[in-house]
């Protein structure tokens, strides 16, 4: 316990003056103070570890303990800019890497395991950008429209191929966006359909 304990400091003092790709030049980013990607991955560890590391058990980690690896990159300088290592149970949105304020006029791109609305609020008070997936429980509204789940919205676009326009994201706490739906191929649809069941 005690020498992963080490460790994992080891790791978090370590992580960013040791780790960075190449920065990327796209001239369409250097619009940008920063676009920092938040990504994480399960990496499942011996049962021994087990009190150090909780896992869930799921099919992907396969037991009891598991680590959650998050990592913020920035892509324009290609630099860590932030790592979490967490026990597997902790919920993508509530990981330390979330909490951390980005520069004003920086993009933040992240998967939907992110999505948390009061942050996003944050971002947009602070000037931040932000690209990530909704879950289909998100509640959205589209001027001249109630405030419906995001799949309930989608149903009534009908057999769109793509629909882009600005929403408003949430209830009470609201966030001003912009939607953008695509269709997917029959394929896709079905593999995430399998999924899902």
């Amino acid at each position: 316990m005690a020498t992963a304990d080490l460790l994992h400091r080891l790791v978090l003092a370590s992580i960013q003056p040791v780790i960075a790709a190449n920065p990327v030049a796209l001239p369409i980013l250097q619009r940008f103070a920063s676009v920092r990607v938040h990504d994480s991955t399960a990496i499942g560890l011996p049962d021994a570890l087990t009190r150090t590391w909780r896992g869930c058990g799921n099919a992907t980690t396969g037991g009891g303990a598991t680590l959650k690896c998050g990592v913020q990159l920035d892509v324009l300088t290609g630099a860590i800019t932030a790592l979490d290592l967490v026990n597997g149970r902790a919920a993508e949105r509530e990981r330390p890497i979330q909490q951390r304020d980005l520069p004003p006029g920086s993009l933040l791109l992240a998967d939907r395991g992110f999505y948390h609305l009061e942050r996003l609020h944050h971002h947009d008070q602070q000037g931040v950008l932000w690209i990530t997936r909704l879950p289909s429980n998100a509640l959205v509204a589209y001027p001249g429209h109630a405030v419906q789940p995001l799949a309930t919205f989608v149903r009534e676009l009908g057999p769109v191929t793509t629909w882009d326009c600005a929403i408003i994201v949430g209830k009470e706490q609201q966030v001003h966006g912009r939607l953008v739906v695509t269709r997917v191929a029959r394929a896709v649809a079905d593999q995430r359909r399998a999924r899902i069941r």
